[in-house]
């Protein structure tokens, strides 16, 4: 085995191992996760060193990637750092000096361990997105990749349909002290499990759109008409229609609002996107079989949702009673305060406390995320810190959203790498998905593939250097 298959298999095997257990939300699950992604980007760039074919991405094209990364790096390290400017530090380091008579080594982080161990998860992450980006350029390592996303979340979510149908009250081993009327797999909370959920299904929905691509390309029955198609139709095509059901059941028995609204938005995305491409080679796709295909697809989903999407809906008509606004009007409130410099990455639960007051009221008394990603991370960076990291996923997306429509060949990756954004970019307006490690590893192992995969060779052989 040769360096790129090994680290191909060692981040795949990383990425469908993430969410054992709980999601990797423990310290010791995604210290585990850290570790492993380190040896893998180390490994890599000592491979890459002396075979530049693991490195086929030149500068041009990964600079605006890099170097923003790099700059947020320094910068939350520079906040968790005592050896900036005093006056930049939070003041309540120098209150809690007075309080206690005694020198503090103040920061502009309220935690600096905790931005720390952030800034250590996000270089886990950049490490991931990193790897699939290189090794993923490769056609067929991208195309694994998707399976590897798309089999692990069935697996996960059959596992979460058996034990929630049989009426277990464990997650693996442990007892499930949430959610105990939802199907949340192996994370605990089922908005969790619920982006996960879909983000898999988009990778199976473009693996099964790919081979319905396959299937009309190779087979001159098929491309003529609609039973023809479905005789051609293998196992493979087959097999990711009952999976999509399977994803798309679980998705919904857990009973996560949110969860239901941002796949819908990712797979209209995806729709959309794909689409845009299909009516650039018309003339080379019928319309019927398409069209017989999505009727029947449907139908599929209209039974599921008649089983499985009463408790959703229901949830749904009673959103307006969840308020979280209290929480975004004092997020705001400490953004205004400190809207350059911030009060530290991942120090929300420090930084909450001083802007809570008798008058509020919530269901939980600790409140450890503002329900809000963008609000907590404009909170916790500061407001340059947010736009740096705006841009960074802005021009990913774009740069997948573009190739989507160029390609001749795989445009189904980059447009997969635009609605998966969507579908996490829409949650993390209302939840916290993308901080747990699982689904973001997931996440970002698939937009790395789809970067890759956003230009064509032929493009890359004509542009200059």
């Amino acid at each position: 085995m040769n360096a790129g298959t090994f680290l191909f298999w060692s981040l795949g095997t990383l990425i469908a191992l993430s969410p054992l257990p709980l999601g990797g939300n423990r310290p010791w699950a995604w210290a585990l996760l850290g570790l492993g992604v380190g040896f893998l980007v180390v490994l890599w760039a000592v491979a890459a060193f002396r075979n530049a074919a693991l490195a086929p991405i030149e500068w041009r094209r990964s600079r605006l990637i890099v170097v923003p990364f790099a700059v947020l790096v320094f910068w939350f390290l520079a906040q968790a750092s005592g050896g900036m400017p005093e006056a930049w530090h939070h003041p309540l380091w120098r209150e809690a000096s007075g309080a206690l008579n005694a020198p503090l080594a103040g920061a502009i982080s309220l935690n600096p361990e905790a931005s720390r161990q952030a800034v250590l998860r996000l270089l886990t992450y950049g490490g991931v997105f990193w790897l699939a980006f290189q090794l993923g350029r490769n056609e067929k390592r991208a195309r694994n990749i998707f399976w590897i996303v798309a089999m692990a979340g069935l697996a996960y979510a059959i596992y979460g349909l058996v034990a929630h149908l049989g009426g277990s009250q464990k997650i693996l081993w442990y007892p499930k002290w949430a959610y105990q009327d939802s199907l949340t797999s192996t994370f605990v909370n089922r908005n969790h499990y619920a982006t996960y959920a879909g983000v898999t299904l988009l990778a199976c929905l473009a693996l099964l759109l790919a081979e319905i691509r396959r299937i009309r390309r190779h087979s001159p029955i098929a491309a003529e008409d609609t039973l023809g198609f479905f005789d051609a139709c293998g196992f493979r095509f087959y097999f990711l229609i009952v999976a999509c059901g399977i994803l798309f059941t679980a998705l919904l028995l857990s009973h996560s609002r949110g969860g239901f609204l941002s796949a819908a938005v990712g797979i209209g995305t995806f729709a959309v996107v794909a689409g845009m491409r299909l009516r650039e080679q018309r003339r080379s796709i019928e319309v019927l079989p398409m069209a017989v295909g999505g009727m029947l697809a449907l139908s599929l989903l209209a039974a599921i949702l008649a089983v499985s999407g009463k408790e959703v809906f229901n949830r749904l008509g009673d959103a307006a009673k969840t308020d979280r606004l209290a929480i975004y009007e004092r997020t705001l409130e400490g953004i205004g305060d400190r809207p350059f410099l911030g009060f530290g990455l991942d120090t929300f639960k420090e930084s909450f406390r001083l802007y809570r007051d008798e008058g509020f009221r919530f269901y939980v008394d600790t409140i450890d995320h503002a329900h809000n990603t963008y609000l907590e991370l404009a909170m916790g960076g500061g407001l340059p810190a947010f736009a740096l990291l705006l841009f960074l996923a802005g021009y990913v997306t774009l740069l997948c959203f573009l190739g989507a429509l160029r390609r001749r060949r795989n445009a189904i990756f980059p447009a997969a790498g635009v609605a998966v954004t969507a579908l996490v970019g829409v949650h993390a307006l209302a939840d916290f998905s993308l901080q747990i490690p699982a689904v973001a590893i997931t996440y970002l192992g698939l937009l790395g593939v789809a970067s890759a995969q956003s230009w064509s060779a032929r493009e890359e052989a004509v542009s200059p250097s």
